[in-house]
């Protein structure tokens, strides 16, 4: 039987929390959003009393060791937003620094507590931590550097592979916009590959690399070559499926779409109301930081074009119809109409429209024409171009 750190990360990594950028970016997993807003400062720190008596503090359950760990990522998410830019923009990156590092910081600390309290099956909490340590690397952590480099000076193989990969992960990042660099780095990265090829978490990193701050199709398409025919262990059987559902989705492109659903009301509704109107799909979540990010943006196309033939359709991947109603409201409200199922909610679930179609991360979105063909499923990259151009259309 499994124990309780094991259990409880696995469960979080696979139905909840992935790695930062992973999640985010390459949205392989969805995330799980943290109840609390992240807080705007930390409390000051305090001097305990000097006459104050020593008392045996109990070490946290693993319970409490997972609501924290949940708490926190969900601050993380809100200070990095669109993890993709901020860790590859400098500007980006320090302007997030501060915050991001004291939240990665108390992350490292509840893996730490993790892995003491079960040392013998704590893999997953290593994997965290690793991550973990080449963020903070990343954000300009010294000391996370210093120690990343001394792991990868260890004698002992598997502590070596993980301070290199996560040394190379640094680099990555770092260099988003050097081809030549990215391209050595590749080279390194490929033996590490070639040596470790049932290495779950150089798998995720090979994913990861391919996705965020990839300077060049052609080193995207080496590190898909590397998970997809070196990579031999479950990780890589899962991008597989990633990927397959990416073409799945992909071919929708060109096909007539009309999407049924129910409101969070209980309504019936379907897009075939909207005969000869250019519409949006935004499949998001009020837990998505990078789908609110994108809402000013939606909103501005609603503004600016529903006058002239544009319909918004919202399909949300919340696990609460209250979560739903109540980020609209207290948001400003949203005046287009969102699908919501509740049976998929209960059970900690996406909503089955977006599964469906193949959706693996989000936010995603749709651009139907007036014909009612799906035009594009990336209209996250071009809707202010595109929109316009196919209100034009006859």
């Amino acid at each position: 039987m499994k124990s309780n750190t094991a259990s409880a990360l696995r469960r979080l990594r696979f139905t909840g929390i992935a790695t930062i950028a992973m999640a985010a970016v390459a949205g392989l997993y969805p995330l799980v959003h943290a109840a609390d807003p992240a807080p705007t400062t930390m409390p000051a720190a305090t001097d305990a009393p000097t006459t104050a008596p020593a008392v045996a503090v109990p070490a946290p359950s693993m319970d409490m060791l997972v609501r924290d760990f949940k708490k926190q990522y969900g601050y993380l998410q809100d200070v990095l937003g669109d993890p993709g830019t901020t860790l590859t923009d400098p500007a980006k990156r320090a302007q997030a620094a501060p915050r991001a590092t004291r939240v990665l910081h108390k992350l490292v600390d509840i893996c730490d507590q993790m892995i003491k309290a079960e040392p013998d099956d704590a893999q997953d909490a290593k994997d965290y931590r690793a991550d973990f340590m080449w963020h903070l690397a990343l954000f300009g952590e010294s000391d996370a550097t210093r120690a990343l480099a001394t792991e990868a000076a260890s004698p002992d193989p598997e502590t070596s592979l993980e301070g290199k990969r996560s040394l190379l992960m640094v680099s990555w990042l770092a260099s988003s916009d050097d081809v030549d660099h990215q391209t050595a780095l590749v080279d390194r990265v490929e033996k590490l590959a070639r040596d470790n090829v049932k290495n779950g978490a150089l798998t995720t990193q090979l994913f990861m690399m391919s996705r965020v701050g990839c300077s060049s199709t052609d080193l995207n398409t080496r590190l898909v070559g590397l998970v997809t025919d070196v990579m031999k262990n479950k990780v890589a059987e899962d991008f597989k499926q990633k990927l397959q559902a990416d073409q799945k989705l992909a071919s929708m492109e060109g096909q007539p779409l009309v999407i049924t659903g129910k409101t969070p009301e209980g309504k019936d509704f379907s897009t075939a109301d909207w005969k000869g109107k250019v519409i949006l799909v935004d499949f998001w979540a009020t837990w998505c930081g990078p789908c609110k990010e994108e809402l000013p943006r939606v909103k501005k196309m609603y503004e600016d074009y529903h006058a002239k033939g544009l319909e918004i359709l919202g399909v949300s991947n919340d696990q609460s119809a209250d979560d739903l109603t109540k980020f609209i409201k207290d948001d400003g409200g949203m005046p287009w109409p969102q699908l919501f199922d509740a049976d998929a909610a209960k059970n900690d679930q996406w909503n089955p429209i977006t599964t469906g179609y193949g959706i693996k991360g989000i936010p995603t979105m749709f651009l139907i024409d007036k014909k009612g063909i799906v035009r594009t499923v990336t209209a996250r990259e071009s809707m202010e171009t595109l929109i316009p151009q196919m209100l034009e259309e006859k």
